[in-house]
């Protein structure tokens, strides 16, 4: 088998001198964690005639164990329907000869990484606090407009409700100039109470 593509992550291997229309592809299946050996010249989950290693997530099929064998490659004496395997005993070795140790730990069934130093933990939690955990600084524009406003809300205030009590009384006595300025109604105001205005 000679390395040909890559399937879910890892190296997808080819039979070489296949004899024609009985193509071998050896490649990782991410679904199941293991390696299989599937009919064609590219890697088929629907059709497989050996896998090994399940569960184990191995980074190349050297490290694979547990190979089974499926309907299609076992002798006729066997029974077994399209989707049973039988336990084989099969190690994989390099064409050139060369000898691997698997790795102490797999990292992708021990869910282990590189550790963290107390300070990169340290910087993490603070760009996620920066990022989502304070609340955004109030907007100096928004203030000061909301400050604008309030105070012509008050003005007007101040100033419609003497209008509309001169403008009240002048309509229950008859017809009386109304006063145009503050001033004017206060003036005004005054005279009433002091009697100088009917």
């Amino acid at each position: 088998y000679k390395l040909f593509a890559c399937h879910d992550g890892r190296p997808a291997y080819k039979r070489t001198k296949s004899p024609a229309g009985e193509e071998r592809v050896l490649f990782y299946s991410k679904e199941f964690g293991d390696w299989d050996v599937s009919k064609g010249a590219q890697a088929d989950e629907s059709d497989i005639l050996l896998y090994g290693g399940e569960l184990e997530h191995h980074s190349v099929p050297l490290f694979a164990k547990n190979w089974h064998l499926g309907a299609d490659l076992t002798k006729r004496g066997v029974n077994l329907s399209d989707d049973e395997y039988m336990p084989v005993t099969a190690s994989l070795k390099c064409a050139d000869g060369k000898v691997y140790k698997a790795p102490a730990v797999n990292p992708a069934v021990q869910k282990q990484g590189p550790i963290l130093t107390d300070e990169e933990i340290e910087a993490k939690y603070k760009l996620v606090f920066d990022k989502y955990g304070r609340r955004p600084e109030p907007n100096p524009t928004v203030n000061f407009s909301f400050v604008i406003m309030l105070v012509m809300v008050g003005l007007a205030i101040v100033l419609a409700i003497p209008y509309m009590l001169v403008r009240k009384r002048s309509a229950q006595k008859g017809y009386q100039p109304v006063a145009t300025s503050f001033a004017q109604v206060i003036q005004q105001s005054k005279k009433k109470q002091s009697g100088h205005v009917h």
